[in-house]
């Protein structure tokens, strides 16, 4: 027979954590919920309103705020209390217990709502990833007096290895050189009007930061990422990624009129572009909490650093009104950069957006600007007189020049974009070479 489970507690490690918070050290990692005994949860939320107030904790201060069984406890607690430096050890046996006690909960939770057929699976899915990633950060140990060690060691490469982008290159030299490149757990938001070529950006982008190269000059690096495309099919994203590379029509090549060297071009491309480290869905039906799911398994198994979800619009969330669901919506693709990936998304403008350029214009702007680290806004050029001019402006930066403005012109039948190094003023339709 197997044997039987071992009970999720200990009792002799709650008392011991305790006993040293009583002699003189209190665990900084340990809430009242850690503790499985009422009893003990009720004198540790004592300790730490105590710790809070900066007034001593010992069996004088917390003795009288508890009942004659805790005084009990307490003494008992001192006395099995072997020294301060059994802290370390007892409390990481009751955070585990704590932990594992969570996981049950969860497992029982998520098999309840298994059996609720009003409920999507992938709903289900992603609703439990969401609490278990609550139990693999620790249930409310993450709070602790700051570390410089990362910081530092940050700043001492950079002083070994100066170099003026040191997020992942997007491709865009100017925005690289400004903003340092695009950096793991920051969200990138690209907002304009339709038809001012956002999904080409962003796709364009992803592909770049993946080591394809659309145009002279660009310096990249091949770093694996992943698409979450609901706007178009994966078959449209590779064809319109294969005519941007070869600079050939896509009209062409859906109406088989490419000529002979512009079919060398298309194949080749067509080649290099599914050659990259990029993982696409076109799937319909995303939610940011499944999203979050297939991002971590990315992580773990294909190593990505950044994703591009087009767009937040077509996420499947629901929630009980548009203001929630937006606020929703903007919260967890923040929670899926904090995996450690750089996410840039696309988004619309709300109606009154088409005529008022700025932050506010952005759909569901006032949670996003709390949880939007770059705002960007592709835009048709104001000057130049051409209609395939366009401007990247950097709205919102937290480290950088917010009046930033890249002009770029756009080949809509090539479905791509390049920077246009000439003077916005000095341009006119006749010339730009388009």
């Amino acid at each position: 027979m197997p044997d039987p489970p071992a009970p999720l507690n200990n009792r002799e490690a709650e008392q011991i954590v305790i006993g040293c918070a009583l002699i003189g050290e209190v665990s900084a990692i340990l809430e009242p919920g850690d503790f499985f005994l009422q009893a003990h949860q009720d004198i540790w939320q004592r300790i730490k309103e105590l710790e809070a107030g900066g007034q001593p904790v010992d069996l004088v201060s917390v003795g009288p705020a508890v009942g004659l069984t805790e005084q009990h406890l307490l003494t008992q607690a001192v006395n099995i209390t072997p020294s301060l430096t059994a802290l370390e050890y007892y409390e990481s046996i009751v955070f585990d217990l704590s932990r594992r006690r969570a996981l049950i909960q969860i497992v029982s939770e998520t098999a309840k709502q298994t059996y609720r057929l009003d409920q999507g699976i992938d709903q289900i899915v992603g609703e439990h990833y969401t609490r278990l990633t609550g139990v693999m950060r620790g249930i409310g140990g993450e709070a602790r007096r700051m570390n410089p060690d990362a910081v530092l060691d940050k700043y001492l490469t950079a002083l070994a290895t100066p170099k003026d982008v040191w997020g992942l290159r997007t491709g865009w030299g100017a925005y690289d050189i400004e903003l340092g490149g695009a950096h793991l757990s920051e969200v990138i938001l690209v907002a304009g009007e339709p038809k001012m070529g956002k999904s080409i950006w962003a796709v364009q982008t992803g592909l770049q930061m993946a080591g394809v190269r659309f145009f002279e000059g660009q310096m990249l690096d091949e770093v694996p990422g992943a698409i979450f495309e609901m706007e178009m099919t994966e078959e449209a994203l590779q064809r319109r990624a294969a005519c941007a590379l070869a600079k050939v029509s896509a009209r062409k090549v859906m109406t088989g009129r490419l000529g002979h060297d512009e079919q060398i071009r298309f194949t080749d491309a067509l080649k290099r572009v599914v050659r990259a480290p990029v993982f696409v869905s076109d799937r319909t039906d995303w939610t940011t909490a499944t999203v979050q799911v297939e991002v971590s398994r990315l992580i773990r198994a294909e190593g990505i650093k950044w994703v591009v979800v087009d767009y937040a619009g077509l996420l499947k969330d629901e929630a009980d009104n548009l203001v929630e669901r937006e606020v929703q919506i903007s919260q967890r693709l923040h929670d899926i950069a904090k995996l450690g990936v750089a996410v840039l998304v696309v988004e619309t403008l709300n109606k009154g957006g088409f005529l008022q350029k700025g932050p506010a214009a952005v759909r569901g702007s006032v949670q996003k600007l709390y949880d939007t680290d770059v705002l960007l806004f592709l835009d048709a050029a104001e000057k130049g007189g051409n209609k395939n001019l366009r401007t990247l402006s950097v709205i919102l930066a937290r480290e950088a020049d917010r009046g930033m403005h890249i002009p770029l012109r756009m080949f809509g039948d090539q479905k791509r974009l390049e920077p246009w190094e000439g003077s916005l003023e000095a341009m006119s339709a006749e010339e730009i070479p388009f």
